[in-house]
């Protein structure tokens, strides 16, 4: 819009880098940089690494906190009354008691989690707390592909319980059938060979296929290729996640200034607070500004104090006319009066002209011209 009523030079430049560097607009633009997925290094035994997580509230009241091997996909769901690590704590100490101590324990950043509690109970087993970036829930897709496919079993456990009953009042579960679908899926996930391992979860934690009521022969089988199998799927759904959201690798740099993502409070809070702060670490794709570790960043473009702008007046300073006398020289003219091109003369000079001669049906005639000429030499 600005070209059709002004110009100046370099219009375009200015006037994108005035825009970018404006600190309102930059808080409001909801623009988003998709980072390419980070695909974390391979567990090598069952229960090393284990990712954690809630699935609920249910309509009961209850939530159901959930642990899952990265290397076996191997789960394990309980129900408690609430998120406070006080009911999560008998349950990590059975899982540690039956399947080992793990080295690292994968959560996001809600409670129970980021509580002192949590802090001092793993520093006692030494095992490393590693949390996701906040609000990012596919940092944790391992566990949040579990809930999903979860709440999926029990949605359609409690439609074929209203079916028997003829009734579709379904507001409130019964404790004792909750946990007993529960465990029945359980038996089920365990014993059907993941999308990802090609093998069952039961099948690679404990080296021997689970004992359902399904007919089966039993066999026993190398795991040794499950690494491959794993590091294969990994790398297919990673190409495929990020060129279909477009993604491209970041340029931050530690000292580099940032707005970041704050949470939608209501229908006018900005997309990313206006106040701009320094990135001091990146953890891959995670990034962690002074002083909160947040969700999502984008560069900050400093404002200029004086924006050089082209002035828009017309110049009021014409110089006065030049006055040559025949005795002037030329090489004392002033420096700021125009002066002629010697190239021009030169261009001028060697211009071809016409030559001009007198008819043929003239020469036995005297022209005026040639008499006054010979009038002239006469006198």
């Amino acid at each position: 819009m600005i070209r059709s009523k002004v110009w100046f030079p370099n219009i375009d430049k200015i006037t994108e880098k005035l825009i970018k560097s404006c600190v309102t607009c930059q808080a409001v633009d909801n623009a988003k940089h998709k980072d390419p997925i980070c695909v974390r290094a391979l567990p090598g035994t069952p229960f090393e690494n284990i990712d954690v997580d809630f699935a609920g509230p249910f309509p009961n009241g209850k939530y159901i906190f959930i642990a899952v091997d990265e290397y076996s996909r191997f789960p394990i769901a309980e129900v408690v009354n609430s998120t406070s690590f006080e009911h999560i704590q008998p349950i990590l100490e059975k899982t540690f008691a039956l399947m080992g101590i793990p080295k690292v324990l994968l959560s996001d950043n809600g409670p129970p989690f980021n509580g002192i509690a949590i802090k001092e109970f793993l520093d006692t087993y030494g095992v490393k707390h590693r949390k996701i970036t906040p609000y990012w829930p596919e940092a944790n897709g391992i566990t949040e592909r579990f809930v999903k496919t979860l709440k999926k079993s029990l949605i359609c456990s409690q439609l074929d319980n209203v079916k028997l009953k003829k009734s579709l009042i379904c507001s409130q579960l019964d404790n004792v059938k909750f946990g007993s679908e529960l465990q029945q899926f359980l038996l089920t996930y365990r014993s059907t060979p993941h999308a990802t391992t090609k093998k069952t979860p039961y099948e690679l934690v404990f080296k021997r296929e689970i004992h359902n009521l399904l007919p089966s022969i039993s066999t026993t089988e190398d795991n040794g290729n499950v690494s491959q199998e794993e590091e294969q799927q990994r790398m297919k759904h990673k190409t495929y996640a990020d060129n279909k959201r477009k993604t491209r690798p970041h340029n931050f740099q530690i000292g580099d200034q940032v707005l970041y993502k704050i949470p939608k409070a209501n229908a006018l809070t900005p997309a990313y607070d206006p106040s701009p702060y320094t990135v001091i670490e990146i953890k891959g794709t995670q990034y962690d500004p002074s002083p909160y570790t947040v969700i999502e960043i984008k560069a900050f473009f400093v404002p200029d104090s004086d924006p050089i702008i082209p002035s828009l007046k017309p110049s009021t300073h014409i110089n006065p006319p030049l006055q040559v006398s025949p005795s002037m020289n030329l090489n004392e003219l002033p420096e700021d009066s125009p002066q002629e091109d010697p190239a021009q003369d030169r261009n001028e000079d060697t211009k071809q002209h016409r030559t001009r001669r007198r008819p043929q049906y003239l020469e036995d005639y005297v022209c005026d011209s040639d008499s006054l000429n010979e009038a002239g030499e006469e006198m």
